[in-house]
């Protein structure tokens, strides 16, 4: 029979193992789900014969558990109760431990059908990882905002994220932070975005502190890491255009945008070959374009005018 396991301050405890000794058994006979041997799957801890590892020890041993698990051994882990366990590793004073725990919630917010046990979390786990979006290292950062990504799927997380400055915080990032950080807060940025009263929010981006927006994406643009970081951008770009105070500062200079190369940009997205790109950046021009300056760029390029004709043509 499987053994079941129940989450404690250190780790996990089968609850129908007759044997008192359980943790001085061999690891393979103590760790057995649904009938397999996973060496590696959650407990696999150099000091899996410890009965009371350190806090610091269970930290790292997550972080490289769940690095090295495949997306099924993640699901187990989560269904035998690790996120839990994590997130009160996310109270501890080591800076250090907590940036490990961080990059082991992320792992586990990069499965699907996981996400939903993150969620459950609520605001404890969103205001740890919004304290790391704050004064974390640059690597911490990184890892918050994967996991955010996940969360601000949810309306409920991205209001709660949007009235705890976490705003302000992944706009510093998405300005100053290294490429990685760049994309993933541009990620989250766009799940905001994409929910409209929380969308008002993004009025300080363009009249205030955050003056600098185009120039902000224009240097994302300029050192995107990959295609799909670009198109996470413009879609946060496009959510943006379609409220009218961010929209009248994004768009009331044709010369600035221009400058930033986001039209042109644009045109060549919509000649791409994925249709997830051609519809992206077709919706970002059907908001740029109804400004004057943005629309004598676009009639400018004959390209950009011959592949929106084709985007009528269901058989391209």
């Amino acid at each position: 029979m499987p053994l079941e396991f129940k989450t404690s301050r250190f780790g996990f405890s089968p609850l129908n193992d007759p044997s008192p000794n359980w943790s001085h058994r061999p690891l393979k006979e103590t760790i057995l789900l649904d009938g397999c041997d996973y060496e590696h799957l959650l407990v696999v801890m150099e000091f899996a014969n410890d009965p009371k590892p350190s806090e610091d020890e269970m930290a790292n041993s997550f972080v490289k558990t769940l690095a090295l698990e495949d997306d099924k051994n993640v699901m187990i882990a989560v269904a035998q109760g690790v996120v839990p366990v994590l997130v009160r590793l996310m109270d501890s004073s080591s800076v250090e431990m907590k940036e490990k725990t961080v990059a082991a919630i992320s792992r586990v917010s990069m499965v699907d059908s996981s996400k939903h046990v993150l969620i459950a979390e609520g605001l404890l786990l969103l205001n740890h990882l919004l304290r790391v979006l704050d004064s974390g290292s640059g690597f911490g950062k990184e890892k918050a905002c994967v996991a955010l990504q996940a969360l601000s799927f949810s309306k409920e997380n991205a209001r709660a994220i949007g009235c705890r400055c976490g705003i302000s915080s992944l706009l510093e990032i998405y300005q100053g932070g290294t490429p990685g950080c760049q994309a993933s807060a541009a990620g989250v940025l766009r799940n905001l975005a994409s929910f409209p009263e929380i969308k008002e929010n993004f009025g300080k981006w363009g009249c205030g502190p955050f003056g600098g927006g185009i120039e902000c994406l224009k240097n994302f643009w300029d050192s995107a890491p990959s295609v799909q970081s670009l198109e996470v951008a413009i879609d946060l770009l496009r959510h943006l255009a379609s409220f009218s105070p961010v929209a009248e500062v994004l768009c009331s200079d044709g010369k600035e945008m221009g400058e930033c190369g986001c039209i042109n940009l644009l045109i060549k997205m919509l000649d791409g070959k994925a249709v997830a790109e051609k519809e992206v950046a077709a919706k970002a021009l059907s908001n740029l374009l109804l400004y004057t300056g943005n629309r004598k760029m676009f009639e400018k390029d004959e390209k950009g005018i011959v592949s929106a004709i084709q985007l009528l043509d269901p058989s391209i």
